[in-house]
């Protein structure tokens, strides 16, 4: 007679207990037990004795049963921990929700290396097999990346919706929207937001001016100091530039029947000699002419300050719909799904992956019913509407490069390794390395992977619709590939939303800093500004009203978004893992270094804040969430 000792968890989630029956059956490689029935499975733990005829070898496969007594009763699996008679502990992390409708739930507790058990082969065949039919992919909009199947949150897994469990304050806002209000004219911080903004991947040193773009030397002279000029500038690579041409003939809407209007703006940057980055002149078309005037900071007062708000709405634009909406969260949709219809979740790339897309396919289907719907908050704030959107976003997707989401590459390609103060690049660096060492360390060799290959053409189909252009991979061959890849993916889905998130509130409460829309025209030509014009140019009351409903992450209106709703979902910050998917000794190691490192990083960073005039929190790793859930 052999004797297993077996305790069961369940998640200290609200409501994870049930009163439903369930029974256990142990698998090992010499047999299987009979099903035994667990008593008091709605407690956090449950310890019951499951006994065989014959010792069943080393345990490789639990499956858990689950049905009805009464009501339906969803159940939320923690673990299950198994000790054999001679003492050795097995464990299974399990982390799902089960209702009566699900087949019986079947986990190894880690993926054997050379695979050599056909129970186990055919368990990932069967689990993918079930995951591929659960979440499956549709086109939202014509060359977008396509994402989850589903029109609302009520057809959501319950393992992917949000949970129940304790509010929390997502970040705070150490750039008050006060100390906009007092700067936000001058050339100084709008420079300074390029860097350090919500947007920061839009800048690039200027080697040479595009023929489209006809400031001459002595246009600029004034504002380059002395002993220097626009050429000599140019060479020391002091000049940079901004250029919105993926916004060219974007079609405007209406709001409230009244037509608003989108410019595609160049912005032209100079590194003075204390350092700091300030306009030197601004272009508010493609297309130079006596119609396209290119302002300078000598104009008068409202005709500069009407070029850099134009800039400003731009911007605002690009990042929300560019830099924000595809480049974080639907390209994070596209990794989560991906990894849910490839990879068995006892692959470690699955335990390495999953806690970074905790809640993003919940955030990004309401996004999709609330914001960014025909008659939603996209059009009743933004200039383009979602007529606009949908062909930014396919535009945005068209120029999106492997390079450009690497943030190593997209620094040395936009010629950004060297300007002083940006905190955007010298914070997320130290972050990319330290996820690079921790996904790279003791990473096995892809090429024999089916699994993982299977996964990353997945992701470069539906993703990025098979464009090679796009130098995304549609195979990873060797270890570095592979480490690059899940650094980009984690990256991606963490620090990469941190940065373009978490100061919208900061930079885009005063909204003369950050127009959604604009009720005029661009200007034609120089002075004909004025102190009411400007006013009127600027969005209506109830336009800013409803921006500052999705900019303001601090203080998210989960009832405007969602109806009244008891719960939202807990802030993960990075490297927290609360599901303990790893089971061997090696990796939980690498993930308390992981740990360390961030805390060191925080405390850097923390330290630099305490000198600094304004103050860079957004990839404070007590600021960054592990996954895009808001």
């Amino acid at each position: 007679m052999a004797i297993y000792k077996v305790k069961v968890a369940t998640g200290d989630i609200l409501k994870a207990g049930t009163k439903n029956s369930i029974s256990i059956t142990l698998v090992g490689s010499r047999g299987e037990s009979h099903q035994t029935t667990i008593k008091y499975w709605f407690l956090p733990g449950t310890d019951l004795t499951v006994r065989c005829e014959q010792d069943l070898g080393p345990i490789v496969l639990i499956r858990l049963h689950k049905w009805r007594l009464f009501l339906e009763d969803a159940w939320f699996c923690k673990d299950v921990r198994v000790t054999a008679p001679d003492g050795t502990l097995y464990r299974f992390p399990c982390y799902q929700w089960r209702s009566n409708l699900d087949p019986p739930l079947s986990f190894p507790g880690k993926k054997l290396a050379d695979d050599e058990l056909e129970i186990l082969r055919e368990h990932r065949r069967r689990e993918l097999k079930e995951r591929q039919e659960a979440y499956q992919w549709k086109t939202f909009a014509e060359g977008w990346p396509r994402c989850l199947n589903v029109d609302s949150v009520l057809e959501l897994d319950s393992n992917v919706r949000f949970s129940c469990v304790r509010a929390t304050n997502f970040n705070a806002t150490p750039l008050v929207p006060e100390y906009v209000a007092a700067h936000w004219r001058e050339d100084d911080f709008f420079g300074y937001q390029f860097l350090n903004g919500n947007n920061p991947i839009v800048i690039r040193q200027c080697a040479a001016l595009p023929a489209k773009f006809p400031v001459t030397p002595q246009m600029v002279a004034d504002f380059l100091g002395g002993g220097t000029d626009l050429d000599k500038e140019m060479r020391e690579g002091r000049i940079f530039i901004v250029d919105y041409d993926v916004l060219d003939d974007i079609p405007a809407g209406t709001i409230h029947g009244r037509q608003q209007y989108i410019a595609a703006p160049l912005c032209l940057l100079h590194q003075g000699a204390d350092g700091l980055l300030r306009p030197i002149a601004i272009q508010l078309s493609q297309t130079p002419g006596p119609t396209s005037p290119v302002f300078l900071p000598s104009d008068a007062e409202w005709d500069w300050l009407l070029a850099k708000t134009w800039v400003r709405n731009a911007d605002f634009y690009s990042h929300q719909l560019l830099t924000h909406l595809l480049r974080t969260h639907l390209f994070g949709e596209v990794f989560a799904v991906a990894t849910l219809r490839q990879l068995p979740s006892c692959h470690p790339i699955f335990k390495l992956l999953i806690p970074h897309f905790h809640f993003t396919l919940h955030i990004n289907t309401l996004a999709r019913s609330v914001l960014i719907n025909p008659g939603g908050i996209i059009d009743k704030v933004s200039s383009g509407g979602t007529g606009g959107l949908l062909l930014l976003v396919r535009r945005g997707l068209e120029k999106v490069t492997y390079a450009s989401l690497c943030l190593p590459d997209d620094i040395r390609q936009r010629g950004m390794t060297q300007i002083p103060n940006y905190r955007y690049r010298d914070d997320g660096m130290i972050l990319w390395e330290a996820i690079r060492r921790w996904v790279t360390t003791g990473r096995g060799g892809p090429m024999g992977d089916a699994e993982l290959q299977a996964w990353a053409m997945e992701i470069f189909v539906n993703g990025f619709l098979s464009r090679t252009s796009s130098g995304i991979p549609s195979s990873l061959r060797t270890v570095a590939e592979l480490g690059k890849f899940l650094t980009m993916v984690v990256f991606t889905c963490s620090v990469q939303h941190a940065a373009v998130n978490n100061g919208q509130y900061d930079l885009g409460a005063f909204v003369p800093n950050a127009p959604s829309s604009m009720r005029h025209p661009p200007p034609t030509a120089k002075g004909k500004t004025f102190l009411q014009h400007f006013l009127d140019t600027l969005p209506e009351v109830d336009t800013t009203a409803n921006i500052l409903l999705p900019v303001d992450s601090s203080h998210l209106n989960w009832s405007k978004l969602m109806g009244p709703r008891p719960c939202v979902p807990s802030q993960r910050l990075l490297g927290q893992y609360p599901e303990e998917r790893f089971t061997e000794a090696e990796p939980r190691r690498i993930i308390r270094t992981f740990r360390g490192e961030l805390e060191e990083i925080r405390d850097l960073l923390e330290e630099r804040n305490h000198v600094a005039t304004l103050r860079y929190n957004y990839l404070n790793p007590l600021e960054t969430e592990n996954s895009i859930s808001i």
